[in-house]
């Protein structure tokens, strides 16, 4: 029957929406919308909603430390919310392992960071723990105004004893204090030191790191995964998701999921 407003095609079928789940190999998905346990408004654990499971489930034990959850709201969703002592964590480094070896993957966040348009402050959404034997893996943006990456969305990877393999930094595209949604697309092996990092910022141009550097590392990361902060870096704002694939994305994926992103969170 034709004119019903039902919303099917000729065949009387109406297409599944696009989940991030439908594309292959995704690690981690943390979403605002799910997999949160509270405790008197604030987040002790945050699920792993991807395939993967439990296995990288986040939490806090301790109270103070815990993200507010549902003082910020974007489109009419609760989102977590850090204020620079807020963190969440997953004490299973090996897990993370994808993050720091010499293989590709895809980070996607939903987020802002800064309570003003020059929060001066490095704010770190995720990664792991820079301890020695420091091989870690940091996706943030850094306002300080006392280093040359200041106003600089950033991924830095780093082999054991500091050595950067992959950092790209981005001007003036980022903004601080407005939601933003942002992808890191990593190659750290690729004979391309031009391939070998691509930033998305907003759905906007792929911007690609040219100034690679050293050989990746093959092992697990030295520190925990945390959520919010890493090590000294505290994030003061909101995430609403993030998505994690153990291989990097086409263009097209990617458009995929910033699509999903734009619809579900009104960016």
């Amino acid at each position: 029957m034709i004119g019903l407003g039902l919303g099917l095609d000729r065949g009387g079928f109406v297409p599944k929406p696009f989940l991030p789940t439908d594309l292959a190999n995704l690690e981690a998905w943390y979403k605002a919308d799910a997999g949160i346990i509270t405790v008197s408004g604030a987040v002790s654990v945050w699920a792993n909603q991807a395939p993967s499971g439990s296995a990288k489930d986040v939490t806090q034990g301790t109270a103070e430390n815990r993200p507010a959850y549902g003082s910020t709201q974007l489109n009419g969703i609760d989102v977590l919310s850090f204020d620079g002592g807020h963190f969440l964590r997953n004490t299973t480094p090996s897990e993370w392992k994808f993050l720091t070896d010499a293989s590709d993957y895809t980070v996607i966040i939903v987020g802002r960071a800064g309570k003003s348009s020059n929060p001066n402050a490095a704010h770190a959404f995720c990664g792991t723990q820079v301890v020695s034997p420091f091989v870690y893996s940091i996706f943030l943006y850094d306002d300080r105004s006392s280093v040359s990456r200041n106003n600089q969305i950033a991924h830095e990877l780093t082999t054991g004893g500091g050595a950067l393999v992959v950092l790209n930094r981005l001007n003036d595209t980022f903004l601080p204090n407005e939601w933003n949604h942002f992808s890191f697309r990593t190659d750290p092996d690729n004979a391309t030191a031009s391939e070998r990092s691509i930033i998305n910022v907003n759905g906007g141009a792929d911007l690609k790191n040219s100034a690679a550097t050293g050989t990746p590392s093959t092992s697990n990361p030295s520190g925990d995964f945390e959520i919010g902060r890493v090590s000294v870096l505290p994030l003061v704002g909101d995430i609403a998701e993030i998505i994690m694939y153990a291989r990097q994305l086409s263009l097209g994926e990617l458009t995929q999921v910033n699509n999903y992103i734009t619809s579900k969170w009104a960016l």
